[in-house]
């Protein structure tokens, strides 16, 4: 029988925008309170503002995941109001325009994976200490293509953040999966959210129309949030139909 997950309790980083928002909507939607998190509260208001329009429950907070005391005190907020954390979703992500060894500085390149790779590592970190006292939880990183097939075009800061998240994950799964605990590594292709823009070419929007949606990935993360906890998803990879490298 699928979870039933009113009353669940949500916290998706990257929130704002893009797959995190999209996520925290369709979570909402299926009764669980989302909290949404990210490093500026204006589009944070705007995910709450959409999920409450529509009936749902969310809370905002502001948590930049690339530090470690942030997540772990947005953890002790969560577990405050609802002594629970029942679903961990990371979705932020970051890349700039600057990305190939001939023009990515190392503090650059290391920004990049503190955000992808660091942050999801803090987030994990913090969730577990709720979850382990629990003997039950889900954890669901929204990974790329990238890191699993190296591409030019994403650099080689992201593609090696995105490749450390598989392997995070997987150690994951060797530590805590005996204790009820379960993470899975959401990998899709060619996506249309906001870091297209950050593209040095950008692809036009007839080509941007032929990729998947953030809500492609949002129905994946719900439909691994519905399974019972003797199952465990390691890795769902999402492509449009039009890729075929």
């Amino acid at each position: 029988m699928e979870r039933d997950l009113q009353g669940k309790i949500a916290w998706i980083t990257g929130g704002g925008s893009g797959v995190g928002q999209a996520v925290a909507r369709t979570l909402a939607q299926a009764g669980a309170h989302v909290y949404v998190s990210g490093r500026r509260l204006e589009p944070l208001a705007a995910t709450v503002a959409q999920i409450e329009a529509q009936g749902g429950q969310a809370s905002a907070i502001v948590v930049d995941v690339a530090q470690p005391d942030p997540p772990r005190a947005a953890v002790t907020q969560i577990m405050e109001n609802h002594n629970r954390l029942d679903i961990y979703v990371g979705a932020a992500g970051y890349n700039i325009n600057r990305r190939q060894f001939s023009n990515l500085t190392a503090q650059e390149a290391g920004a990049i994976i503190a955000t992808n790779l660091g942050g999801a590592f803090n987030a994990s970190s913090a969730v577990l200490v709720a979850m382990r006292t629990a003997g039950d939880g889900l954890l669901v990183h929204i990974g790329s293509w990238s890191g699993r097939r190296v591409r030019t075009f994403s650099g080689p800061a992201y593609t090696a953040a995105k490749a450390g998240l598989l392997a995070m994950s997987e150690s994951l799964n060797l530590e805590v999966a005996l204790e009820g605990i379960r993470s899975t590594v959401i990998i899709p292709g060619g996506i249309d959210t906001p870091l297209l823009d950050n593209l040095p070419m950008p692809p036009p929007p007839e080509q941007r129309a032929r990729l998947l949606r953030p809500d492609d990935c949002a129905q994946a993360v719900l439909w691994v949030a519905r399974l019972p906890a003797r199952v465990r998803i390691d890795e769902i990879t999402i492509t449009p139909t039009i890729q075929n490298v």
